[in-house]
Parts: C-alpha cells; structure tokens; sequence
C-alpha cells in the first residue's frame, strides 16, 4: 500500500513538472503574410538561446484557408523550396547579418539558418 502510494506521488510529480516545462516553440512569432495567403512561424532553433551557443533561425511556412493557392494545396499545407528564393538576416541592435537558409531534413515547410548569439537582448 505505501509503494503504491509512493509511486503515484512520484509519478504525479514528474507529471507537473512535465506540464511546468516550457513548450518549445512558446517563444516563437506567428504571422500571416503574403495577402493572407501563408502562415509564417519563426524563433530560434534552440530555446532558451544563450549567447555564444550556436543556435539559429527557424523558420516555418504554410498555407492558409483562404490561400488560393493552386489545386490540391489544402490549407495547413508545408510550403517547400523557399530555401531557393528566400532571404532572411539576424538582427540585433544596428547590426545584421544575412542567413543562409536550408530546408530542414524530414521536416516539409521547415527552414533553418545557424548563428552564433553573441550577446544577450532581442533579435
């Protein structure tokens, strides 16, 4: 009886802590862009970042319900191949610096591009 009952204590635990544990991409930014037509979701790659760590942009695009965007693409739908066309840059303060991005293997519609966070504040 008191196993069980330290079992189910224990586990309750690591249950809440669990659910007290940050959610991955809680950090990141969503925005509709393009005339309503896709659903961009960017962040770092690796949260929390800590400067000198190499982390970096990810970057997230799909369509949206009203795209009209051709035949067959439902609404949700990754958008692939942007790593072709796209440019992205880190920001922090008056500095930039462009990013190369690549397309994120396995993963339809997930873009990355790697840095290194030098110091800490916004980006």
């Amino acid at each position: 009886m008191l196993r069980g009952l330290r079992v189910a204590v224990i586990g309750g635990l690591i249950l809440g802590g669990v659910l007290m544990l940050p959610n991955a991409a809680g950090a990141h930014e969503s925005r509709t862009v393009g005339d309503g037509k896709y659903e961009v979701v960017v962040g770092f790659l690796d949260e929390p970042a800590f400067s000198g760590q190499k982390n970096g942009l990810e970057l997230r695009v799909a369509t949206t319900p009203d795209s009209g965007t051709e035949a067959g693409a439902a609404a949700g739908a990754p958008v692939e191949g942007l790593e072709q066309t796209l440019h992205a840059e880190v920001i922090y303060g008056d500095q930039s610096m462009p990013l190369t991005l690549q397309a994120r293997f396995g993963q339809p519609g997930a873009y990355a591009g790697w840095f290194f966070p030098m110091a800490a504040g916004d980006y």
